[in-house]
C-alpha cells in the first residue's frame, strides 16, 4: 500500500513538471536542457549523478544544475527557479585569462610610466575603505535555503522534453499524463519519469531525495 501511495505521489509530482513547463512555454521562455538519467540518479550514499550530496555547497549545486529546468518547492506549490551561478565559477575561459594576463602586464608598464608613487598613494587613500565596504557586502550576502527539484521524462531510454511530448502526442498539458499512460502507447514505448529534490540550508545541501515512476510497470 505504501509503495502504491508513493508512486501516486510521484505521478502528481510529474504533473507539476508538465504544468510548469507548459506555463513557461506559454509565457515565452524556453524549456532548458533535459538532463540524462544518470544526472538525476541518486546512489546509496545520497549523492546525485552530478556529484552533489550532503555537504555540497549551493554554488556547487548551482553549477551542476543551472542548465536544467529547476522548480522550487514553496507554500504556493512548485515555481520556476533559476540557480545563481557565480561568474567566476562559470565555464572556464582560458583564452580570456591569457588575455587578462597580457593586459595586466601592459597595465603595470603603463603605471610605471605614469608614476608608481601616485598609484600607491591612491591605493593607500582608498584601499582600506574599499576593503571595509567589500567585507561588509560579503557579510550581508543572502544565504540560499529551500527545496529545489529537477525532473524529466525519458522515452525509450532517451531524455525527452515536455514540449516534444506534447507535440508528438498532439496533447495539451492536461491531457499529456493520460496519453503517456495509455496502454496502446505503452505497448510501443518505454516511459519513465524521474526526479531529485535537494534541500539546501544556508548555502549547504542537507538532504538529497530522488524517486522515479516507470509508466510501463507502475501504471
Amino acid at each position: 500500500m505504501k509503495h502504491t501511495e508513493a508512486k501516486k505521489t510521484v505521478r502528481l509530482i510529474s504533473l507539476s513538471l508538465i504544468l510548469g513547463i507548459s506555463t513557461c512555454l506559454f509565457t515565452g521562455c524556453s524549456e532548458e536542457i533535459t538532463p540524462d538519467i544518470h544526472t538525476l540518479s541518486v546512489d546509496f550514499e545520497g549523492r546525485s549523478g552530478a556529484g552533489i550530496g550532503v555537504g555540497s555547497t549551493y554554488d556547487e549545486w548551482a553549477l551542476a544544475y543551472a542548465d536544467y529546468y529547476v522548480q522550487e518547492m514553496t507554500d504556493d506549490g512548485l515555481v520556476p527557479y533559476y540557480p545563481e551561478v557565480p561568474e567566476e565559477k562559470k565555464d572556464a575561459r582560458t583564452s580570456d585569462e591569457s588575455d587578462a594576463g597580457d593586459a595586466e602586464a601592459t597595465g603595470e608598464n603603463s603605471a610605471n610610466d605614469a608614476g608608481e608613487v601616485t598609484g600607491e598613494n591612491s591605493a593607500n587613500d582608498s584601499g582600506q575603505a574599499k576593503g571595509e565596504v567589500t567585507d561588509q557586502e560579503n557579510a550581508e550576502e543572502p544565504r540560499h535555503s529551500g527545496k529545489y527539484m529537477i525532473s524529466a521524462f525519458y522515452l525509450d531510454d532517451e531524455p525527452v522534453s515536455v514540449e516534444k511530448l506534447m507535440a508528438d502526442l498532439d496533447a495539451t498539458p492536461e491531457e499529456l499524463s493520460d496519453r503517456l499512460s495509455d496502454p496502446t502507447y505503452l505497448a510501443g514505448h518505454d516511459v519513465l519519469y524521474r526526479y531529485v529534490i535537494f534541500t539546501i540550508e544556508d548555502d549547504v545541501v542537507t538532504d538529497v531525495d530522488g524517486d522515479y515512476l516507470d509508466y510501463n510497470v507502475e501504471l
